[in-house]
């Protein structure tokens, strides 16, 4: 009897939830075998045939141990393990087990298989459409196109990402997987030196950042459009689609001004301080930063969503000390863009502006005395929330500028 032995049950939750249970001899034998295939004098006909049976199990845990320890196979059967490989590309269905493909054996093949690993991996994105349920393996097949292409300069990763990029609204998972995984790429050389590879590394982060921003930000205008249009006349599904579409958006241009926050090294730096703990990035770095950052600071304030708003400025705060006139410019720009959409009704976004402007005032007149454009920002924030008595008491404050 084979243990464990085929449900019907167990298979079709798999994919939602990776388990077993006990007994599960097959399942601990295939782990076994994989874990020796490294040894090439225990690789005789006997245990290659063993493991490509056991690749094509009926239990989906069976083959994912197998195609999770491929990688083993490289060097001591090249040969069977490209043929595993491509035989888990082309017909595995399980979504899991795809997903540990792409993770545990793709993305980690040596420079000289880049192509081949992404004509496999674009094997398996093609296979897997974005209107399925299960997608895991969708967004790994997306993260390894973005390591591949930021990593590697690999031109077909690049070209498979505008794909992603071109259509936010049917690439949503995909999107959200592309921000977050830009974070980190995003953050080269705020705390040491860049060389020229990590340079030109970071420099494609940053052109990838800007390609997703331009795309989310034309979808939103286009969708804000077509909110407006609504009307009673529309039926009641086409109205619950857009304003989903809408909500989809909002979410992912929110999701793009956390991460550059996060890559800002704001949040290590706050926290830093919280924990009384000596912190600080590289100058340069974070001169670096807010210069390639500023493209994309100005598309998202286009939009003037409060809580896009929000998150840029607490960025912007930090970096005050960086530079101080251009910095300024730009929390202008943005809490004026935002006054649309209600910012000025926030308290968090009432008490950040007061804080802003009374450190200008004590540390940085010199700005906002030689900058006219500085100046006119500045009456304009303090209009903006007049409502607010901190922001009233800031007005009578203002000769301090020449003081």
């Amino acid at each position: 009897m084979k243990v464990p032995a085929f449900s019907e049950e167990s298979d079709s939750q798999y994919d939602n939830w990776q388990s077993w249970g006990v007994p599960s001899a097959r399942i601990h034998a295939a782990d076994g075998l994989m874990i020796l295939s490294h040894r090439q004098e225990l690789l005789d006909t006997e245990v290659i045939d063993t493991i490509r049976h056991l690749s094509r199990d009926r239990v989906k845990p069976v083959r994912n141990v197998i195609a999770r320890r491929l990688i083993r196979l490289l060097k001591p059967e090249s040969e069977f393990f490209w043929e595993l490989v491509e035989y888990f590309a082309e017909n595995e269905t399980c979504d899991p087990i795809l997903e540990d493909l792409v993770d545990h054996v793709l993305i980690r093949l040596p420079i000289e298989h880049l192509d081949r690993a992404v004509s496999l991996t674009e094997r398996v994105f093609s296979r897997l459409q974005p209107s399925q349920e299960n997608t895991e393996a969708r967004q790994s097949c997306v993260y390894f196109f973005l390591h591949k292409h930021v990593n590697d300069n690999h031109t077909r990763s690049g070209v498979v990402l505008d794909g992603i990029v071109n259509d936010p609204i049917t690439n949503y998972g995909e999107m959200v997987r592309l921000v977050g995984s830009l974070k980190e790429p995003l953050g080269f050389g705020l705390s040491d030196p860049m060389s020229e590879l990590e340079q030109a590394r970071y420099r494609r982060a940053w052109r990838v950042a800007d390609r997703i921003t331009t795309s989310v930000v034309k979808a939103w205008e286009e969708t804000c459009a077509a909110v407006r249009e609504l009307g009673q006349a529309s039926e009641k599904t086409s109205q619950e689609q857009t304003r989903n579409l809408h909500a989809a958006l909002y979410r992912l241009l929110d999701y793009i001004s956390v991460d550059i926050y996060f890559a800002s090294g704001t949040h290590n730096e706050e926290d830093a301080k919280r924990k009384g703990e000596s912190f600080a990035y590289l100058i340069e770095g974070r001169r670096r930063f807010l210069n390639d950052a500023e493209p994309v600071i100005r598309l998202l304030l286009t939009t003037g969503l409060v809580r896009v708003a929000h998150n840029l400025l607490k960025f912007l705060t930090t970096y005050t000390e960086v530079a101080p006139e251009p910095v300024f410019l730009l929390i202008g720009d943005i809490v004026v863009a935002a006054e649309r959409e209600g910012y000025q009704y926030e308290s968090l976004g009432a008490d950040l502006i007061v804080r802003i402007v009374e450190r200008y005032l004590a540390e940085y007149r010199h700005v906002l005395r030689g900058n006219d454009r500085c100046q006119e920002l500045l009456i304009r924030m303090l209009d903006i929330f007049v409502g607010w008595p901190q922001a009233r008491k800031l007005v009578y404050r203002l000769g301090d500028i020449y003081r």
